[in-house]
């Protein structure tokens, strides 16, 4: 839902891969913002009113993860918002942070996975233009959310099965 409630986006594969799409919350007809061939999945909206979401364009022939994109919810052209690569984008409620998930190919159903593919959470300061990787576990953190803007809610496989983390931040990330 977007911050004002009155608009509901998604990701959909109507014609093949999935691209970003934009509804009413009353209904109607979805309008598609995206329309690139690479997969476009959606993770969240900004405080401004953007949808972040992430897709494979830029990086495709030399990094295998996903990159983070935004676009506007009226359309127009979606623009590439790190210069990293990650997945599954979520700004604090604040704005300050940009928590997003970074691995390579490993999937997230070999939950007992420990080794270098395994995904892990990292932060973005927009203040201070800095990343940062969040102390984690050794098997896959993944889905980022925030409670506020200093508490992150994840998953992560650390028992042999997913189950939900909260992670305190303080104001250095």
């Amino acid at each position: 839902f977007s911050p004002d409630g009155k608009q509901i986006a998604f990701s959909g594969g109507r014609y093949a891969n999935n691209d970003i799409y934009v509804m009413p919350t009353e209904g109607g007809t979805p309008r598609r913002l995206t329309f690139h061939s690479a997969g476009d999945n959606i993770s969240s909206w900004t405080r401004s009113g953007e949808i972040l979401f992430s897709t494979n364009r830029e990086f495709r022939l030399i990094e295998r993860p996903q990159e983070v994109y935004t676009v506007s919810p009226t359309g127009g052209t979606e623009r590439r918002v790190l210069d990293a690569v990650g997945f599954d984008p979520v700004y604090s409620p604040d704005g300050r942070f940009l928590a997003f998930v970074r691995g390579d190919i490993n999937p997230v159903f070999r939950e007992d996975y420990r080794g270098p593919s395994n995904r892990e959470l990292w932060i973005y300061d927009t203040r201070t233009k800095k990343f940062s990787k969040l102390p984690g576990f050794e098997t896959n953190d993944i889905l980022p959310q925030w409670a506020d803007a200093r508490t992150l809610y994840f998953l992560s496989s650390n028992d042999g099965a997913y189950n939900l983390y909260r992670m305190k931040l303080d104001d250095s990330g």
